[in-house]
């Protein structure tokens, strides 16, 4: 009886051993399989980081690039609108001279 007890008693002993050992072994798996998962999803947190910096810098330029345009049209203007109003002072001075000169003939002509 002893013998057997004892028997039993290394069996459980070796059993219960296996056990532990085959619980830390799923163990060092699944802390293996959470890191390499952490890994990925870090790598994927990182290219998303990426893709959304490169398409923040692409509406940055984008926007850059519109407002360049609008201004560039906008001095276009300014600069006709200028040309214009000295037109119409030369216009207005050689009109006012012309006029002089009539007034000034005339009244050489009749003096």
């Amino acid at each position: 009886m002893e013998k057997e007890r004892d028997l039993l008693a290394n069996e459980l002993a070796r059993t219960k051993q296996v056990n532990q050992t085959d619980s830390k072994l799923a163990e060092a798996r699944f802390l293996k399989e959470l890191q390499k998962a952490t890994a990925s999803k870090d790598s994927e947190i990182q290219d998303l980081k990426a893709k959304l910096d490169a398409k923040e810098v692409a509406r940055k330029l984008a926007i850059t690039e519109a407002v360049g345009v609008v201004e560039k049209e906008r001095e276009e203007l300014k600069s006709g609108l200028d040309r214009a109003e000295l037109e119409k002072q030369l216009a207005e001075k050689s009109a006012k001279n012309n006029y002089e000169t009539q007034i000034k003939d005339r009244d050489d002509a009749i003096e």
